[in-house]
């Protein structure tokens, strides 16, 4: 039975900044219950990992007294996810070892946002034969392509900054039961709206390049 909707108003919008930070201890990930999906908890300031610096990632298999580095895997910068080729023992625990992570801090004067992805899909409807037979053929090609807009009070020039920087930085829209979308690209657009009676408003739009998750 589908869970009941949600209100809104619990959601949150997060942005990542630079430069990225060393991570100083290792960082234990969520195991989601399969033991091939690990992420780095929600609540820790290393979700964000630098996908221009080496990350190391190690298991142990004795309760967190020796590790070793881990087996094949594939690493998801953006919420820090690791997914193995195999399932693990379910004891076994897996961490960060070293990386660098981007901080990142709640947009506080955000009202709403939303996530747009699509994947480009080819006509490839051929001759049948069959007078009867009427139906297209799509075949999918390409790249997903995937944008975030939000909307927010307007109070600064901190996004207009970060467009004319072409700055890299990580967007996470906070759905209001924790999950998230998630990735890492560019400011791409900044509407300022001046109302004569009422607060000013602007418009936002985030274009992902590179990975894009949902956590």
């Amino acid at each position: 039975m589908p869970s009941a909707p949600t209100a809104g108003y619990a959601a949150s919008l997060l942005l990542t900044s630079q430069p990225s930070v060393a991570i100083a201890s290792p960082v234990v990930l969520t195991d989601a219950g399969d033991h091939i999906n690990y992420q780095m908890p929600y609540a820790a300031i290393q979700r964000f990992l630098d996908p221009n610096v080496a990350v190391v990632v190690q298991i142990s298999t004795d309760g967190g007294v020796t590790w070793i580095a881990a087996p094949s895997y594939t690493l998801t910068f953006v919420g820090a996810h690791v997914t193995f080729a195999v399932a693990n023992g379910a004891a076994t625990q897996v961490r960060v070892q070293t990386g660098n992570y981007f901080p990142y801090a709640t947009l506080a004067q955000a009202t709403d946002y939303t996530v747009n992805t699509q994947r480009p899909y080819q006509d490839t409807t051929a001759f049948t034969g069959n007078v009867a037979v009427r139906n297209k053929t799509y075949t999918p090609v390409g790249q997903f392509d995937s944008n975030f807009t939000f909307k927010q009070w307007h109070f600064d020039n901190s996004i207009l900054a970060l467009i004319q920087a072409a700055s890299f930085v990580g967007v996470s829209c906070v759905l209001p039961n924790s999950k998230r979308y998630e990735g890492y690209g560019y400011m791409k657009g900044d509407s300022v709206k001046n109302i004569l009676a009422a607060s000013n408003e602007e418009d936002v739009s985030f274009t992902v390049s590179g990975q894009f998750a949902y956590n």
